[in-house]
């Protein structure tokens, strides 16, 4: 059984980091160029000012995804509690079934008890979960482009 849950940065990112390896390797483009390498001194330090925030879904106590985002007030409307997707990522053999819709719903949730008035996914156009956010309400507002200069 899949339990999904919000979780401290200190009590799940240890965890993360093999997750967060293979999840890189699977959607990450310009893998040549641009290396992972997260700053895990600022996602501590916003979590720990509750910036940042991140639900887990575990099987059997094993961590097999994770949904984080950050939660600020938007800056173009400071009144609009907003949570916009950092990263999500679900283990190849939880993607049958429902696991990432519960994972997204539990983070609906969780982000309703912090005042948060609306949520801001996106998904990678070569992994697209398009369909999943759509099942669950979403609307399609943007198309993001990017272009390596350096």
């Amino acid at each position: 059984m899949v339990e999904y849950q919000e979780e401290t940065y200190d009590s799940v990112i240890d965890e993360i980091k093999p997750l967060l390896e293979g999840h890189y390797q699977e959607i990450a483009n310009n893998r040549d160029v641009i290396k992972l390498n997260p700053d895990y001194e600022i996602y501590k330090r916003f979590c720990e000012l509750g910036q940042i925030r991140i639900v887990t879904a575990r099987a059997d106590g094993e961590l097999v995804g994770y949904c984080i985002v950050v939660v600020r007030p938007h800056l173009h409307y400071k009144d609009s509690l907003t949570a916009q997707n950092d990263i999500f990522y679900i283990s190849p053999e939880y993607r049958k079934g429902m696991t990432g819709v519960k994972l997204f719903k539990k983070t609906e949730e969780i982000m309703k008890t912090y005042g948060v008035q609306r949520i801001i996914m996106n998904t990678k156009l070569h992994l697209d979960v398009s369909p999943i956010f759509q099942r669950l309400g979403y609307t399609e507002t943007e198309r993001v482009f990017t272009k390596i200069i350096g």
